[in-house]
């Protein structure tokens, strides 16, 4: 009895004092915190990469394949991971006419402990080290989970096996090398770790996990912080717990050209399958940003160490909402992506057919793939052109030569 009416009153004392103390040292603890953190990035040297070792997973296509050049272009020796190995190859190919010295290739699936383990060990085994770690696979779907039993749970947890267990399935195997190196962790979540997007519970749900994990990581409890907030507590956690032995940058990006936006998704029988109606209706009127533009923001941000970055800054508005005014969120949400009948269109669909897919850069499916192969072609003749280019040079010197002896044979004679 005793014990609990002490607790009542330190629960009162915590409300009535630490709280307002608390908001009062944040209103002139703020303003020096950004004030402190815009000078420290504009002061802090970008780390060299030139010769590092990064492991890249989901790098065959959209982000990772993306973020897989800008480490190419930088010198970077690469791993590259991910299911489809003939897309993987192509990328490797474009990574080594950009730059880099040593690509390597692992086809493997996240969702399988084993084969992220494999990764790791592979980068281990050819490098004998490893300086950064791109956490980047992830799959999505578009149903709504209040819409259940109508749908399957294997959608739902190969959604978590992905975006959130193979996140932490491949940072469990790379921790030690990274600690050896004071490596980096970089981390492509997104704002669905904060904003309760319709259609995609699970996929929110196993961001905030991991998110929360790599932010949480330093402190005792990341296990238990990973479970209640998923990828959000894991990254975060993570942070925490390694102090400066590592680094832990997240990108936490709104919509970005991918498979993804262009329709790719998982069915309610867990199938992948292109649905561009679905896409539209999901999506809605919201700018895509292009994947090259995400993609040297990463990386850039991973070279400056910065902690959590989101991408466009506007979207740093729901976060906002969420925290001051939930309930004007849900309805927003509510009146933008739920229709009015069973179906029938939400009005974000409506939204993006007045706009035009194309102003709003969603792209068509398999715009991803053959950007690649295109990508890849123009390499080869520009090498091609710069090649051809030293040959007729070489002629050229060689005929001046043999001219210049002629004619000082001539004036010998």
């Amino acid at each position: 009895m005793a014990s609990n009416l002490l607790g009542d009153l330190a629960n009162l004392l915590f409300t009535f004092v630490l709280y307002p103390l608390g908001i009062l040292n944040l209103l002139w603890l703020a303003p020096l915190v950004a004030i402190w953190r815009s000078t420290w990035y504009l002061l802090k040297p970008k780390t060299k990469v030139k010769g590092k070792v990064v492991v890249v997973t989901g790098a065959s296509s959209g982000i990772g394949e993306h973020i897989a050049f800008e480490f190419a272009k930088l010198g970077a020796k690469l791993v590259l991971a991910a299911r489809r190995e003939d897309r993987l190859q192509s990328v490797a190919e474009i990574c080594q006419q950009l730059g880099s010295p040593n690509v390597e290739v692992v086809q493997a699936d996240v969702r399988k402990e084993d084969d992220c383990k494999k990764i790791i060990d592979h980068a281990i085994q050819k490098f004998d080290r490893l300086d950064i770690l791109v956490n980047n696979a992830g799959v999505a779907h578009l149903f709504l989970a209040s819409a259940a039993p109508n749908f399957s749970l294997e959608s739902a947890k190969e959604v978590m096996d992905t975006t959130f267990w193979g996140h932490v399935h491949a940072t469990h195997y790379a921790l030690p090398h990274l600690k050896a190196t004071n490596g980096q962790l970089l981390n492509i979540v997104s704002v669905a770790s904060y904003i309760p997007y319709p259609r995609q519970a699970f996929y929110n749900a196993a961001k905030q996990a991991a998110l929360g994990f790599f932010d949480t990581l330093s402190h005792r409890r990341a296990a238990l912080f990973a479970a209640k907030h998923a990828a959000l507590g894991f990254f975060d956690t993570l942070r925490a717990e390694a102090g400066s032995r590592i680094t832990v940058t997240n990108v936490l990006p709104g919509w970005v050209a991918s498979e993804m936006t262009e329709g790719k998704l998982l069915n309610t029988d867990d199938k992948p399958a292109w649905d561009t109606g679905l896409r539209d209706e999901h999506v809605g009127p919201w700018p895509v940003l292009p994947t090259t533009d995400l993609a040297k923001l990463a990386v850039h941000t991973a070279l400056k160490r910065e902690r959590n970055v989101i991408v466009p800054l506007w979207y740093t508005l729901f976060l906002y909402f969420r925290v001051l005014a939930p309930e004007a969120l849900d309805w927003s949400f509510q009146l933008l992506f739920a229709s009015s009948e069973p179906g029938k269109s939400a009005p974000t669909k409506k939204m993006v057919q007045m706009v035009g897919t194309e102003t709003l850069n969603m792209p068509p499916p398999g715009t991803q793939e053959r950007a690649t192969e295109a990508f890849k072609e123009n390499l080869k003749n520009r090498a091609w052109d710069g090649n051809h280019k030293k040959s007729e040079n070489g002629k050229q010197e060689n005929g001046k030569q043999e001219n210049g002896q002629q004619n000082g044979q001539k004036k010998e004679q």
